[in-house]
């Protein structure tokens, strides 16, 4: 979430229960303690404090927090929704070196320091920093660019490749996608 979507998120809920809105430095503060929360749960959230609490809650940021964990524990099939960044794919980039034999060897992982999206243990990197040290992307197949779910990934294998002998599936007619 951004500053100015938890701003407005406070200005709706200090009007609902009649409170001085915080001064800049703790909208900082809580700020600095929410900010993973997507913002697509934020209606979710201040819906659930307005109808549950009689008051405003004593400590907003672990209010929030155990409400972000009840609505990822109601909907566990959901999708993470990542912003667009120019610099990675889904707050991560997949790079690859050349060791001194000539050969890539292994695929490194960072997260992106350009949006910070990421909370995995993969180290942070700038990609422009990274590729000043000798990393590059690896090739990309035509097409793949536009593949965000696991759904086009599928019809762009069938489509790309066809009918494998380990996976059923056809790609002319109805499409009947492979168990995976």
């Amino acid at each position: 979430m951004e500053i100015n979507e938890f701003e407005s998120f406070l200005v709706n809920l200090t009007a609902f229960f009649e409170r001085k809105h915080p001064t800049d430095k703790i909208i900082d503060l809580w700020f600095d303690m929410v900010h993973d929360i997507p913002v697509d749960e934020l209606l979710q959230i201040y819906n659930k404090i307005t109808k549950e609490n009689e008051s405003f809650p004593r400590n907003l940021t672990a209010v929030m927090w155990a409400l972000h964990y009840d609505i990822i524990a109601g909907d566990p099939i959901r999708e993470k929704v990542y912003k667009n960044c120019p610099e990675c794919s889904d707050g991560l980039m997949h790079l690859r070196k050349m060791d001194g034999d000539g050969l890539y060897m292994q695929p490194y992982v960072f997260r992106c320091a350009t949006c910070r999206q990421r909370a995995e243990a993969f180290p942070w990197g700038n990609r422009a920093a990274l590729i000043r040290e000798g990393y590059e992307s690896p090739p990309i197949m035509e097409g793949t660019e536009n593949i965000k779910n696991i759904k086009e990934l599928r019809k762009f294998i069938l489509d790309k490749f066809g009918v494998s002998e380990r996976a059923e599936g056809e790609v002319m007619g109805n499409a009947k996608m492979p168990h995976m």
